[in-house]
């Protein structure tokens, strides 16, 4: 059931890693280094997830949208002259530039 929400869902799998590995801490056999090592990877994993999560909700500026569409606009304007000057002929640059 909480893997079904999708917004959660990373923190919910290592959550249960972090049940998984107390549990194979906790069996005997296990070398405390080991399983502090795991402890140690497991923590890392949870900061790169909030790191992650706070880049996904922080929301992109207008103007960094305004700019990358005109460069892509930029781009596929001068695509075919970039086709013919690369020697490609004429009608086949202009066939080929919108499929790019």
């Amino acid at each position: 059931w909480i893997l079904s929400a999708p917004a959660i869902r990373p923190v919910a799998v290592l959550s249960r890693l972090r049940v998984l590995c107390a549990e194979i801490s906790l069996a005997k056999g296990v070398d405390p280094q080991v399983a502090m090592q795991a402890r140690e990877r497991l923590y890392d994993m949870e900061q790169s997830v909030g790191v992650c999560s706070r880049i996904l909700g922080s929301p992109t500026p207008p103007t960094y949208t305004r700019h990358t569409s005109r460069m892509l606009c930029l781009y596929l304007i001068l695509l075919p002259l970039a086709l013919i000057g690369s020697g490609i002929t004429d009608p086949l640059a202009f066939v080929a530039s919108p499929s790019l």
